[in-house]
């Protein structure tokens, strides 16, 4: 039989171990100004109030020059995302047609690279795979401030994982990939969910409050497969005034097995015309000054 002494003992250590236990560790994830962010979510399954985020890398990899723009197919390593999509858009993700997914990005907070401040990124699905989509439209940095601030404030919320709050987790099958409640009671503020159209903060039929155009103008379905959802993505650099059409700078293809892939665009043979232009111009100019030396 235990002596009272021995009891009281034995509580005070069992105390002392319990207080000594770590609390939950809350954990950051890597995101820089500029990179672009694959989100995810359904639009009436089950898990309509769930979405999913992850940082595939900076806009500077995807644009002339950049490591994805070798003008053949490349895989972007993102890690296990088919196990989540399943587990929470269920088995029949890769069929289905109200599961959406887009990539958006911009450089909000200053320039990036040779990227301006204020340049854009976003997708927009092929109507039919093989016919590339119309280019978003490129306007003022006055324009486009706005939409680079609510695509910064949807990838800083990204950014906190799980410092911003219990309605955001860290997938256990992928360290990148970021799991919100983004809609209903205690949403995630700036989720995905809540910029895309008609969310909470877009508060219109507008992508980030700015992208407009059918029901889920950045955003692609599966309803024909994963070979039937091509996503093309535009560059949209500030212009000094007016407007003009965005660039297109590759398309994105998921597969059945969650592999994201990124083909860069072949340039227009306008562009092909403007760089054998800059070239000739070029050698004229060194001949002349051959000349003018001889």
């Amino acid at each position: 039989m235990k002596t009272p002494l021995l009891s009281t003992t034995l509580l005070a250590l069992a105390g002392i171990a319990f207080i000594a236990q770590p609390a939950q560790a809350q954990t950051a994830l890597t995101f820089n100004d500029g990179d672009l962010v694959l989100g995810f979510r359904d639009t009436a399954g089950a898990n309509s109030a769930i979405d999913l985020e992850i940082d595939i890398g900076s806009a500077t990899n995807f644009i002339a020059g950049g490591a994805y723009a070798t003008g053949a197919a490349q895989t972007i390593a993102i890690g296990n995302i088919a196990t989540d999509l399943s587990n929470e858009y269920t088995s029949g993700w890769n069929t289905s047609s109200t599961v959406l997914w887009s990539i958006s990005g911009a450089a909000a907070d200053g320039s990036v690279g040779t990227i301006p401040v204020d340049t854009l990124f976003a997708t927009s699905q092929e109507t039919t795979p093989g016919t590339h989509a119309t280019a978003w439209t490129r306007k003022s940095v006055f324009t486009q401030q706005n939409p680079a601030g609510a695509i910064n404030s949807m990838d800083s919320n990204y950014a906190q994982g799980t410092f911003g709050g219990q309605n955001q987790t860290i997938s256990s099958n992928n360290s990148n990939l970021l799991i919100q409640t983004g809609s209903g009671a205690g949403a995630t503020s700036n989720s995905y969910i809540s910029w895309m159209a008609n969310g909470a903060n877009a508060g219109s039929a507008a992508a980030f409050g700015y992208f407009t155009g059918g029901a889920h103008p950045t955003e692609g379905s599966f309803a024909n497969g994963t070979s039937g959802s091509v996503l093309d993505l535009f560059e949209m650099t500030p212009t000094a005034s007016g407007t003009a059409p965005g660039v297109l700078l590759g398309e994105f293809k998921l597969d059945n097995s969650g592999d994201l892939t990124f083909t860069s665009a072949v340039p227009e043979p306008s562009t092909y015309a403007a760089i054998l232009g800059a070239l000739t111009l070029g050698l004229v100019a060194i001949r002349r000054r051959k000349q003018s030396q001889a």
